[in-house]
């Protein structure tokens, strides 16, 4: 910054304003790189002096987000200062259109039936192809369609389920509201004054913003002013009065920076022909596909300091969701769903698929299939791993563990939620290999543990353990199953533990009978020993387990049949009379109290996570879809 030079007027000299005067790069900027970039976003937003404007793509994306993400987001504005974040009117102009339209539900909406259609598609072709030759033994097809329909049909309620959900209108009202709070003063007509020449200025010069919609234009333009040909609209402009908007109010607070928020990544705004560079392995490790570093388009950056707006930087919402994981807040729910947006790659060695056809084939086998699949020597009988290993003492929280491991596992089992989530991310396979077989086996334990409390980020950990079983190494798997399906079965005293009722201990049984941990799992068997009050043991000897459902047929049988009895080996699995209401199937269902209509399979569902039972061994006598009468008292029978 200089000043100009001195004029004398009226034999007096008047020194004139200042003029800045850009330096630094500019249009020969290198790639910024990620840390880099989170820390300068981090320090500006603590600046008093940085305004940030939300767009109407950020809006929309704050609408659909669930009440605690958005809430989780609020809570970090404000700690870093509510009064410094803006919506410009043109943003909230667009907000208000797209919620006439009903956009946030009819968006998802057709998500749901495009992925109704696709899985009723797939299942008319799988139905064509099925034979025992599909998989390769025998009942292979029918067994396959049956796990699909057992898989897919739940998902498909629920979606319809979902489809009705009041949350987007109530989402939709919230942000709304939020708009009304943080909406810019000043008359719109001074910032669309003259917008026709300059846009066409721009877009015939691919200046930014707006270039990128010049497709949008609504009908052909004349010189002279006048209303549009197309009664839909046209908002070939809108970015362009956005921009103004802010570099107007900008300029206005004597901003030192403008962090713009946004969810879109058109290059009239970002400068995207770097790609990937700068990203960290940490972040490729955190999210499957992610985007550039946020780099704005060069023009924009000196046109918003010479228009006295300060400095000019862009955020998304999935560098947002890093940035407020990173502040080690608790910021679990934003953070998910900026972040994990695409489902795990499938399985890709050779070794981890043919494991699970294995599985599979393995399943049949107990169903009464026949053989299990053939294919080469079981690969998982080569690995060394000693059995022995696997002692029950090292499920004790007092055994003794090596320093570094064990303020690891210390900061899982006390950490909030974004620490934790840190800590599991950076427990890769090799990472793991490293570690001691107590170590392994604590981690496992409190895995569970915290996975029992409600922790996402442990059962995620826990359903990547058994989703990519055979991509870990034996030395690894094993201890880690042990620990953690051990702490199912022991308290910290290695006593009994009551049954918990909890998912994790589902996702873990789910693979109690895979060959990729038969160690752990018949070392746990052992310890267990010949338990009475327990219908399943893990180990070897697998059996099938057959549920019998005992129902009475409504009187006009068309209403649903009456439950009377669910049992295993003659054995009652529920009660009439649970005077425990959490142990109700109402409440266990989230139903309302009183008599109810149950699927057979949520009832089964239920009864897996109480009395432990591996679902891939459940054989019943009765179709999971049908619904059923269930006695106002009936619940889980745990005193058996």
């Amino acid at each position: 910054m200089r000043l100009t030079n001195v004029k004398r007027r009226s034999g007096r000299a008047v020194r004139l304003p200042a003029v800045r005067q850009w330096s630094g790069p500019l249009i020969g900027r290198e790639p910024e790189g990620v840390d880099d970039y989170l820390a300068k976003v981090a320090r500006l937003v603590a600046d008093v002096r940085t305004h940030l404007y939300f767009d109407a793509s950020f809006l929309m994306w704050l609408a659909k987000l669930g009440e605690e993400a958005r809430a989780e987001f609020h809570a970090w504005q404000s700690a870093v200062g509510e009064s410094r974040f803006h919506v410009p009117l043109w943003a909230a102009h667009e907000f208000f259109k797209h919620r006439l339209k009903n956009t946030v539900s009819k968006e998802l909406g057709k998500e749901i039936r495009a992925f109704d259609s696709a899985a009723s598609n797939l299942y008319e072709a799988l139905r064509i192809y099925c034979s025992d030759q599909l998989f390769g033994f025998k009942n292979s097809g029918v067994l396959f369609l049956d796990e699909y329909r057992r898989t897919v049909q739940p998902v498909r309620a629920m979606l319809k389920v979902a489809e009705k959900s009041e949350q987007f209108a109530a989402g939709v009202r919230q942000v709304s509201t939020y708009i009304d709070e943080r909406l810019l003063s000043g008359p719109l007509y001074e910032v669309v004054a003259d917008i026709e020449a300059d846009e066409r200025v721009r877009n015939r010069g691919v200046i930014p913003p707006s270039f990128k919609d010049a497709h949008k234009r609504g009908g052909k333009r004349t010189d002279d002013a006048g209303e549009e040909p197309t009664a839909g609209g046209d908002n070939s402009f809108g970015d362009l009065v956005f921009w103004r908007e802010v570099l107007r109010h900008a300029a206005s607070v004597r901003a030192r920076t403008v962090i713009v928020l946004t969810a879109d990544r058109k290059n009239d705004w970002f400068e995207n022909h770097h790609g990937d560079q700068g990203l960290t392995e940490t972040v490729r490790k955190r999210i499957l596909r992610p985007r550039p570093v946020p780099t704005p388009h060069p023009l924009l950056v000196r046109e918003a300091f010479d228009r006295g707006a300060g400095d000019l930087a862009l955020i998304d919402p999935m560098y947002c969701g890093v940035l407020l994981e990173r502040t080690g807040g608790t910021f679990a729910n934003f953070a998910a769903a900026a972040l994990d947006t695409h489902l795990p790659e499938p399985v890709k060695k050779p070794a981890a698929a043919r494991s699970w056809a294995k599985r599979f084939g393995a399943e049949a086998h107990l169903l009464g299939g026949g053989r299990v699949l053939e294919g080469d020597e079981d690969e998982f009988e080569k690995e060394q791993f000693d059995a022995a290993s696997l002692v029950l003492e090292h499920l004790r929280p007092s055994s003794r563990l090596r320093e570094g491991t064990a303020e690891v596992i210390r900061r899982i089992a006390e950490a909030d939620l974004a620490a934790r989530t840190q800590a599991f991310r950076q427990l890769d396979n090799d990472a793991l290999e490293q570690w001691d077989i107590a170590s392994l086996v604590a981690l496992g334990r409190v895995a569970l543990r915290t996975a029992e409390a409600g922790d996402p980020a442990s059962l995620d950990f826990l359903s990547d353990l058994r989703d990519h079983a055979p991509e870990f190494a034996a030395a690894v798997r094993e201890p880690i199953y042990f620990g953690a399906l051990g702490a199912v079965y022991f308290d910290d005293e290695l006593a009994r533990r009551p049954p918990q009722g909890s998912q994790a201990a589902v996702v873990l049984l789910s693979l109690v009978t895979a060959p990729e941990v038969r160690h752990s799992a018949a070392a746990l068997g052992a310890a267990l020993g010949a338990e009475s009050k327990l219908f399943y043991r893990p180990g070897p000897d697998a059996a099938i387990l057959s549920v019998e459902f005992v129902i009475q047929p409504s009187a006009d049988n068309k209403s649903a049949a009456d439950l009377l009895a669910i049992k295993l080996d003659g054995v009652d699995l529920m009660t009439n009379l649970q005077t425990e209401e959490p142990l109700r199937f109402t409440s266990l269902l989230g139903k309302p109290p009183g008599v109810a209509d149950l699927q057979v399979g949520a009832l089964l569902e239920v009864l897996t996570r109480y009395h432990l039972l591996p679902r891939q061994l459940i054989e019943t006598d009765i179709n999971t879809d049908l619904i059923v009468r269930v006695p106002e008292y009936a619940g889980v029978e745990l005193d058996v």
